[in-house]
């Protein structure tokens, strides 16, 4: 713990800023935005804080979105200096040890080793001490990651070139983000460039269900959701591994069996009705841990969802997805057997055109799938609306923003008008 000495020093110096117009709350935000979005990356970042820090923002009076923070983690390769894990012994308490003993100092460095490795952070900002980052760190005792040599949580070479949390668009929707330091690289090459059939569920109780059956692969099967000219292309696609003529003669039951044990199948697990204003937007832990807990899903199975997810969740995540179903986003008229095309490192996913699938080509819809679907959107909104009273009146989340926007009421939203770029 903190000596008095330290704790007296930080008091002081909370009161020396207090009337200095540059550490006001807004003007530090708009600061150290840059700063905090290529920390927030390089640590393993969190789905999460790709809301809070766009919320925090437009609190603090800006107009700031998701397209703001992507541009700011865009403009540089953000590496991966973060080696955290909860069944090694490098959690938080064991980093909070780690800084307590003085072998390094935390977020200091963090933004040390950043800027060692070529990560522009600016240390010309000022920060709530009273200190630009530059004075903070003209002090080096400590300041290396490498004053940690057993069992490292902050690093000074990257355990690989990139790391956070990435934006991801599509045809179908807005915006929604994938936590690809949640994925290992042999995992993003499994499930990136690969077409995926749907599987549809309107919340999450009715996915944890299908999950934890048993004898969920084998319905499936059993009830043909997947045609087979479908299965054979995708078998080709994923793998490459194989041919149509190959292919020509199996038996439905024997084909999709081949495609679950060679991992020729992907599948997209929608989970929608989640979002902020249809259910307050609950986490995904539960359904994702189902999925990486299920011997064959975890090879097969990303999951698509307007929900959130937990810290700890890994895996082939999608979250935030925008619009939510509940305000007619595209995820409100997917169903089974629907193909996508998840394309991760291009950070896209598309839903696929499936006459031109069936011909072996990768083209995007055209079509208008809210027309085409609306009289099933409506019975599903109908059914969103019914869930809602689970919820009291007094707790849902009403006249919000988006996730892109940092899921603020709107009244706060209206009033975030200044320009965080010119005023930074």
């Amino acid at each position: 713990p903190p000596a008095m000495h330290q704790v007296e020093q930080a008091v002081e110096g909370l009161f020396a800023i207090m009337h200095r117009q540059e550490c006001g709350v807004s003007e530090l935000l708009a600061a150290n935005i840059a700063n905090a979005i290529r920390i927030h990356s390089s640590s393993g970042g969190s789905s999460n804080l790709m809301m809070h820090i766009i919320g925090a923002m437009v609190y603090a009076g800006y107009n700031f979105t998701l397209d703001h923070l992507e541009a700011i983690a865009r403009q540089c390769e953000i590496p991966d200096l973060f080696d955290y894990s909860l069944t090694e012994g490098r959690d938080i308490y064991a980093l909070a040890q780690q800084c307590c003993s003085g072998q390094i100092r935390g977020m200091e460095t963090l933004i040390y080793e950043l800027t060692r490795n070529g990560v522009p952070m600016d240390l010309d900002a000022p920060t709530v001490t009273g200190q630009t980052w530059r004075e903070r760190l003209s002090d080096t005792t400590g300041l290396s990651a490498d004053g940690v040599t057993d069992n490292p949580i902050i690093l000074s070479s990257p355990k690989r070139s990139f790391s956070g949390v990435d934006v991801l668009r599509g045809n179908f929707f807005n915006n929604a983000v994938v936590k690809i330091s949640g994925m290992s690289t042999t995992q993003l090459n499994h499930f990136d460039d690969k077409a995926a059939f749907v599987l549809y569920f309107e919340n999450e109780e009715e996915a944890n269900r299908k999950l934890l059956d048993v004898d969920f692969m084998q319905e499936l099967k059993a009830n043909r959701v997947f045609p087979a000219e479908h299965m054979k292309r995708m078998a080709i696609y994923n793998s490459s591994e194989c041919s149509v003529q190959e292919l020509e003669d199996i038996a439905y039951p024997e084909l999709f069996d081949l495609m679950t044990d060679r991992e020729w199948m992907r599948l997209a697990v929608i989970i929608a009705g989640q979002g902020p204003e249809a259910f307050g937007m609950p986490e995904m832990f539960t359904p994702m841990q189902y999925i990486n807990g299920h011997r064959k899903l975890k090879r097969l199975a990303t999951l698509i969802s307007d929900g959130r997810y937990s810290g700890v969740t890994f895996g082939a995540a999608v979250g935030h997805m925008t619009p939510e179903a509940f305000h007619g986003g595209g995820l409100l008229y997917l169903q089974h057997g629907d193909l996508l095309h998840l394309q991760f490192r291009a950070r896209r996913i598309d839903l696929l055109d499936q006459k031109a699938f069936e011909l072996g080509l990768i083209e995007g819809y055209q079509g208008d799938i809210r027309s085409g679907r609306s009289d099933l959107g409506e019975e599903r909104l109908l059914r969103m609306r019914g869930r809602q009273k689970l919820v009291a009146a007094s707790n849902r989340m009403r006249d919000c923003t988006d996730a892109s926007r940092g899921v603020v009421p709107m009244g706060i939203a209206l009033e975030a008008d200044r320009d965080w770029v010119r005023e930074a």
